[in-house]
């Protein structure tokens, strides 16, 4: 059932002896959209909420708190998220676009960047202080229409069809013709952008001809274009694509004839061609497929069944048990093979897998060392279904109450500043889950 909390609102206003009557009673979310990346999840309701689960070492799920075990509400009337490394993205549904997490170089784009050498942040007071988080979203730019957050950048899509970016660029990754880092969102590409995606250390813009575009690292050949020089501008690299996906550094696209095409590093299989070996260009990997999602050592692919397959990276399960005992050696998958069915979206993180299956559930497999699968455990190969807390009439009330406060907070940097902490801690992979 769907959470509807302006009606119930109605409601508990109208009819007050009900309210007391059942204000330990709940109603159960229905999942819309999933979002996988480094070590956090994000959910979006059919209500416009969106939850969140994971590590929250660096402010990306939003409040105090340094892990969400299982999915809580960061914030309300969301259209769209998108999951860093170490922040995240929101597009509300009034068109503004919104920023949570570590700040580093720039990648929230509300103006602010931090050094950690150095020890240096324009227009703010580091004091003793190393790290500076957002452990509140800000609102960072209007008039968008969809968000990409990379490893330490940002995209954003406007109404206009323009894109524009910010934070780190050292290899190119913004694409605004500089390698410096941008604190506050650039203007890319001025206009017929369809979908962007922004991934490790480069980023893809899909034009509304059916374009394919590439900037920034390309040290694997993730940009596609043949070569292995970095690019600070987009270059084109192919036509007739409806989908685009970028993660640590390989590309996939997904043509209008339904195949799979796919571009950079493969040591791990992850590219799906039979091989591992790297490609300078992309190459055809699987018919009939509706959507992909590229993660960090895998990829995934949905076909038009409802099957998902999957190939690259296995050590810790994220491409499903069904592939734990064909591959014992170094649990690489070079071709891919059906990991489930049922499914109607998937997205790919880093180590583990999100689904989300046609009857609106949702489920998880792979790596798991800060709940990033929005359960407590060890990693695992099985598809495991993700509980999500069912909320009571005064919780909804006492919710919509904290969002009438956030929406008080001004647009200001110099009123709102990113608070201090010690640097995150970078977290080392866990030991593979065992047989």
């Amino acid at each position: 059932m769907c959470l509807q909390p302006l009606l119930l609102a109605l409601s508990l206003s109208a009819v007050c002896g009900w309210v007391n009557a059942q204000k330990d009673s709940a109603e159960e979310p229905t999942i819309v959209a999933i979002h996988a990346n480094y070590l956090h999840s994000l959910f979006l309701m059919s209500d416009g909420s969106l939850w969140g689960a994971g590590s929250n070492l660096t402010g990306a799920l939003g409040g105090n708190g340094f892990v969400r075990p299982t999915p809580w509400i960061i914030i309300n009337d969301v259209s769209a998220a998108s999951a860093g490394k170490l922040h995240s993205l929101f597009l509300k549904k009034d068109g503004t676009a919104w920023a949570v997490g570590w700040v580093g170089s720039g990648s929230l784009g509300d103006g602010f960047t931090v050094d950690l050498e150095k020890k240096t942040a324009p227009s703010y007071n580091q004091k003793k202080g190393e790290g500076i988080l957002r452990v509140t979203p800000v609102r960072v730019m209007e008039q968008a229409t969809a968000v990409s957050a990379g490893w330490g950048h940002s995209l954003f899509l406007k109404n206009d069809g323009s894109v524009w970016a910010s934070g780190e660029n050292e290899d190119g990754r913004l694409g605004d013709g500089t390698t410096s880092d941008k604190p506050s969102p650039v203007r890319i590409m001025k206009k017929e952008v369809a979908a962007i995606s922004a991934g490790f250390g480069h980023s893809l813009f899909l034009k509304k001809d059916g374009s394919a575009w590439a900037t920034g690292l390309n040290d694997e050949g993730q940009l596609g274009d043949g070569t292995t020089t970095n690019r600070v501008s987009p270059v084109q690299v192919m036509t007739d694509v409806i989908a685009i996906s970028a993660s640590a550094r390989h590309s996939l696209f997904l043509k209008k004839d339904g195949t799979v095409w796919a571009t950079g590093e493969n040591e791990d299989g992850r590219l799906g061609d039979e091989t591992k070996i790297n490609r300078l260009k992309p190459a055809p990997i699987l018919k009939n497929v509706t959507a992909i999602s590229a993660g960090d050592v895998h990829s995934l692919f949905l076909r038009n069944d409802g099957s998902v397959w999957g190939t690259g990276d296995n050590r810790f399960g994220q491409l499903g048990e069904a592939l734990w005992d064909l591959y014992p050696a170094d649990r690489h998958v070079i071709s891919p093979v059906q990991i489930t069915a049922g499914v109607s979206s998937i997205s790919a993180g880093s180590n583990y897998s999100l689904f989300l299956m046609r009857d609106e559930s949702v489920r998880a497999s792979g790596h798991n060392m800060f709940n990033n699968l929005g359960f407590k455990g060890a990693s695992t190969p099985k598809t495991t279904k993700v509980e999500f807390q069912r909320r009571t009439a005064a919780e909804i009330e006492k919710w919509e109450d904290r969002e009438k406060e956030l929406e008080k907070i001004p647009f200001d940097p110099e009123t709102q500043l990113p608070i201090m902490t010690k640097p995150p801690r970078l977290i080392q992979s866990s030991n593979p889950v065992q047989n």
